[in-house]
């Protein structure tokens, strides 16, 4: 088994002026070891929220359903209330990556696109998730859709996903599939901070990204 359900995903209403896509599910990557932040980075409080629920609030307006991808050892990991009917998916190569995890997913779901986002990305802008669908949706033959920076290094989450790899890096995924990465001439129109891509790596971290939320007015989730 590589997925469980801990109780039914919920009907969930459609925000005013959002669309959620036919067959698009949201997925959290929560499966990493977090060696550099030394615990349980998806359960770190931000502004007293954890992560995982920054990521899973800033998904919930796109997505029929929203998944988290862990590994077999975490299944004992006590998540918060919001995500209590949330669907579980257990990496079947745990270490291997995010790449293996979304092929995971892909292997649960085949008909589906997972719009993806680790759990340490909490200050996602709803703008720039709304341009990511916007141009996937006007290429139904997108298998894979991310972001890129100026000097051209790969920004894969969020990105959205119809295809996976077991072995090797995401870079690689769109090198065999049908893959579109959006420059920063597009995306920074819609995200000119770029704060969708900031990671929380180190506990320090966790302070700068408690000094943007106040920059934007604790707004950086939902504008």
């Amino acid at each position: 088994m590589v997925e469980k359900t801990r109780g039914l995903p919920g009907k969930q209403t459609i925000s005013r002026g959002l669309k959620k896509l036919e067959n698009l599910k949201g997925l959290i990557l929560a499966g990493g070891f977090a060696t550099r932040f030394k615990g349980k980075k998806c359960l770190a409080l931000l502004q007293q929220k954890p992560l995982i629920n920054w990521v899973y609030t800033a998904l919930e307006p796109f997505c029929q359903e929203i998944w988290i991808s862990l590994r077999p050892d975490q299944e004992k990991i006590v998540f918060p209330a919001k995500l209590a009917n949330t669907r579980f998916v257990f990496d079947e190569n745990p270490g291997a990556g995010p790449a293996a995890a979304i092929s995971t997913a892909l292997k649960v779901a085949p008909e589906s696109a997972f719009l993806v986002v680790p759990c340490d990305q909490p200050l996602l802008k709803k703008s720039l998730l709304q341009y990511l669908l916007k141009k996937f949706e006007s290429n139904p033959l997108l298998e894979a859709l991310a972001f890129s920076d100026e000097k051209g290094r790969l920004l894969p989450f969020p990105g959205i996903y119809r295809k996976g790899l077991q072995k090797g890096s995401l870079r690689e995924i769109f090198k065999t599939c049908r893959g579109e990465i959006i420059p920063p001439a597009e995306w920074r129109t819609y995200d000119p901070a770029g704060l969708s891509f900031f990671n929380i790596n180190y506990r320090e971290d966790l302070k700068e990204a408690a000094k943007l939320l106040e920059q934007t007015s604790g707004s950086a989730a939902c504008s």
